[in-house]
This record gives C-alpha cells, sequence and structure tokens, in this order.
C-alpha cells in the first residue's frame, strides 16, 4: 500500500498546477483508485490506457469505471470493458520511430542464430526448454528471476533488461527472432500482436511466433508461425538455412508496419479524444 500511495501521490497537484484540463494515466497497476475519483472532483476529465489486458483484467476493469475513456491493447477485452465503460477505444502497440527504425551499422557486436529479449514467464519457459536447440546459437536477454537454477536455458543468457536502442542492434545481428505471446492465467481470449513483433518488423528482423489471431491478419506468412516445440525447431532450422527468405519475411513485415508508430497511435487517441469530449458520457459504472 505505500508504494501504491507513492506512486500517485501529485497526481492531481502537478495537474491543477500546470494548468491541465485532462489527465492520462498509462497502466493503472500501481495508482490508487481513490486518486482517479479524487482527480474527477477536482474538475479534471480522466482516461486510462489499459496495457495489460488479458492478464490484469480484474483490477483494470475495477478502474476502468472510474474514468472518463479508455484504450486498451487487447482487442479481444473490448466487450469487457464495455460493460463498465460507454467511451472504450482499440489502440493496437507500436513501435517507436526514432529508435525501433533507426539506421545503423549491423556490422559490429555480438551475433547469434535466434535472439529473443523478454520475460521469462514460466509458459515461455516451457516452450524454450522444449525445442531442441542444438547446433542453434541462441541468445537470451531478460530478468531470470523465474528461470529455475539448473534449467539448460541459462547458458543462454547474454544479459538483462535491455534498452530499445540496444536491442535494435542486437537483433539486426541476429538471423531470427523469436517471440512468445504470454498465457492468461483465468483463460481469458487474447487476439492482439505484442509490443516485440512490431518493434522487430520496424527494425527490419526476421521473427518467428507462436500465433494469435493478429499476426495472421497483419503480416500474413511474413511472419512464420508455429503451434508446438517441434515445430518451432523445425521452422527456425528452415530459416537459418535459407538467407533470402528471412530477409524477404523481414521486409514484408517492415512494411506491414510501416504506419504503425507510436506517433500515429498518439493522433489515434487525439482524435478519440476530440470525439468522447465532444458527445455524453454516462458517468461512472460498477465493474
Amino acid at each position: 500500500m505505500d508504494v501504491l500511495y507513492q506512486a500517485s501521490t501529485g497526481l492531481v497537484e502537478r495537474a491543477l498546477e500546470k494548468g491541465c484540463t485532462d489527465v492520462l494515466v498509462i497502466s493503472a497497476m500501481f495508482v490508487m483508485p481513490d486518486r482517479l475519483e479524487l482527480a474527477r472532483r477536482a474538475g479534471l476529465r480522466v482516461w486510462l490506457l489499459c496495457t495489460e489486458p488479458p492478464y490484469a483484467m480484474a483490477e483494470e476493469l475495477r478502474l476502468a469505471g472510474l474514468v472518463d475513456g479508455v484504450w486498451t491493447h487487447e482487442r479481444a477485452a473490448l466487450e469487457a470493458f464495455r460493460g463498465v465503460n460507454d467511451r472504450v477505444g482499440y489502440l493496437p502497440h507500436a513501435w517507436r520511430d526514432g529508435v525501433h527504425n533507426a539506421p545503423g551499422d549491423a556490422s559490429d557486436g555480438p551475433s547469434c542464430d535466434v535472439l529473443f529479449c523478454g520475460s521469462l514467464f514460466p509458459e515461455r519457459i516451457q516452450w524454450f526448454e522444449a525445442i531442441d536447440w542444438r547446433g542453434i546459437d541462441l541468445a537470451r536477454y531478460g530478468t531470470p528471476e523465474m528461470l529455475p537454477a539448473r534449467s539448460p536455458l541459462r547458458a543462454g543468457g547474454r544479459g538483462g533488461l535491455t534498452p530499445n536502442a540496444e536491442l535494435v542492434r542486437l537483433a539486426r545481428r541476429a538471423k531470427v527472432a523469436i517471440n512468445f505471446f504470454r498465457a492468461p492465467e483465468d483463460g481469458r481470449p487474447a487476439e492482439s500482436i505484442n509490443p516485440r513483433l512490431y518493434e522487430m518488423a520496424a527494425a527490419g528482423v526476421c521473427s518467428v511466433s507462436d500465433p494469435r489471431a493478429e499476426v495472421v491478419e497483419k503480416f500474413g506468412d511474413a511472419v512464420p508461425t508455429f503451434t508446438s516445440p517441434a515445430e518451432a525447431g523445425a521452422l527456425i532450422r528452415a530459416l537459418l538455412a535459407d538467407p533470402d527468405r528471412r530477409a524477404a519475411c523481414a521486409a514484408r513485415a517492415a512494411a506491414a508496419v510501416a504506419g504503425d508508430s507510436w506517433t500515429a497511435r498518439a493522433r489515434q487517441m487525439v482524435s478519440d479524444l476530440r470525439t468522447w469530449r465532444a458527445t455524453p458520457h454516462n458517468q461512472q459504472r460498477s465493474a
């Protein structure tokens, strides 16, 4: 509770000091609900960008009923949010202009066959340990807190938290980037693309991934997918042996996300705000 209090303190005071009319809260896992209500009582409009669905739905749904409008990164969660707020928008993930698409020399630095950067949640550990990595140089970056002490994956650890600019440099030295989606603990459906696939595509990197509906819709076969560890291993080996296919996949994926920068997403949010502020709003509803 002390952490939540400290994370929320000053939110309303700073907004009033700066003469703001609106407050945008990005991921409210560490904001106390009474701060949002206090902002509303102070005459501020409060908007919430929910970054965690479908993994932290219960808390975000509760908060969504306290604000003026909501965006979610997961399209399968839209109906749940619309049940507690009549202003809900879908805001897909994106890549950062000038970082993920920045030109650079990929000839220097560590190289590998397959790159992974991300948190090692239990379901991802199961995938990694079940794939046959013999003869494949796997480079793993990310925090290892959930990795068992005797896991064979520890041998592939190359680094911890990795800034985006450094990740782009590493990815461009890799032949393939691998992506695993998180598995929702409560069984809620998930359809949307995560940040990593957008970022790797913008960086011009060939990626493979387990499937989601939006991956196929967005990329087609430019991001090859797998449904089992054996299929993943076979797919990776086929791509490692075919540089022309890797280059073609990377080019088509980059073209598919050309308009999906965070700058474009910000424009969408401004447009949504103008629409929402011009229309009546049913005030707070119970989640």
